[in-house]
């Protein structure tokens, strides 16, 4: 098996580890954290590619703010950009109380922020972003605020993914209406991959159902946007690791996998995968994204769940004109 694509996820950052958990720490600056890479980002990657040359793209993870706290008050990110201090509910996960206050880059220095970021990243060879916790610009308490900065944001994370990466980018907790009705309606650019759901959660039996039937309801809304829905990556060596590859084939979304080193399940991988004449490994999609085939059935309803999907020539609907001359009318 040739891997094509690797995400560094999350904690590659210089973070200031501020409190208790990772939703109060801020983003310190745009290298990557000096202890855990030592060498920088740009000389892992490379040694990255030397030791593995069938990898072809590799991504990094960042919160759309910069981390799930925001931006450290005294980092060098802080220091270069005008920043502004914003009042917010915590996660659940945050010992944060409610009203506390996060620090962003302002609406003045964000696309600046989002250019010079990205144009780091290419420079170390990075191919695309996975960005995340989009929505916690819903979480800011001041009307003002989220006014101000929420499209700031969005148009500045798009511009700059489209210059760096030609939207090969993950949009990660971006359900929310002010995203979706103004970013994933464009149809002026690529589409782009879009978490369709919560994450996937090995740990939890219960879970697993849920994880598809979400996926699959929620595709009835996320097939008219201009995004390609991500029912998120998954164990292929997991009591529920065919189940989740079954559900990820008919999805018509990408295919990826967050196995522990070593472990494996290369039968399955197998199943989902082909190797073209050029020895490269890739995924079989269907044409169309999978979703549910009845709309109305609730999650708790003795009914047995059918998730639809098509491969074949996808034919547009006839137009009235053309019905017309085939009925013999003008």
């Amino acid at each position: 098996m040739d891997i094509s694509s690797l995400i560094i996820d999350d904690n590659w950052q210089s973070l200031d580890h501020r409190g208790h958990s990772q939703f109060e720490h801020g983003w310190k600056a745009f290298e990557a954290d000096p202890v855990a890479f030592p060498g920088g980002l740009q000389a892992t990657i490379r040694r990255i590619r030397e030791k593995h040359p069938g990898i072809k793209n590799i991504a990094v993870w960042h919160a759309l703010l910069g981390y799930w706290g925001g931006v450290a008050p005294d980092g060098d990110i802080a220091k270069k950009y005008k920043t502004t201090s914003v009042e917010y509910e915590p996660s659940s996960g945050s010992r944060h109380p409610p009203g506390s206050n996060m620090t962003v880059v302002a609406k003045d220095d964000v696309a600046e922020l989002f250019n010079d970021f990205y144009h780091f990243l290419s420079s170390c060879g990075v191919d695309g972003v996975k960005t995340d916790a989009q929505s916690f610009v819903d979480r800011w308490i001041p009307a003002g605020a989220r006014r101000d900065l929420t499209t700031e944001y969005q148009d500045a994370w798009v511009t700059a993914s489209l210059r760096y990466f030609g939207m090969q980018v993950i949009s990660c907790m971006s359900q929310v209406p002010q995203i979706i009705f103004h970013t994933q309606l464009s149809r002026s650019r690529p589409a782009a991959v879009c978490r369709n759901s919560q994450d996937f959660f090995p740990d939890d039996p219960s879970s697993h159902p849920w994880h598809i039937w979400t996926n699959a309801h929620n595709s009835q809304l996320t097939q008219h946007l201009n995004i390609l829905p991500d029912w998120d990556m998954f164990q292929t060596v997991h009591d529920y690791s065919s189940f989740h590859a079954a559900a990820r084939c008919i999805s018509g979304g990408p295919i990826y996998i967050t196995d522990e080193p070593g472990k494996h399940n290369l039968d399955l991988i197998k199943k989902m995968t082909g190797v073209t004449i050029r020895g490269q490994t890739v995924i079989f999609r269907p044409s169309v994204v999978g979703k549910s085939t009845h709309q109305y059935t609730g999650y708790e309803d003795n009914v047995l769940l059918k998730v639809g999907s098509y491969h074949g020539k996808v034919c547009p609907m006839p137009s009235r004109d053309a019905a017309n001359r085939r009925q013999g009318r003008p």
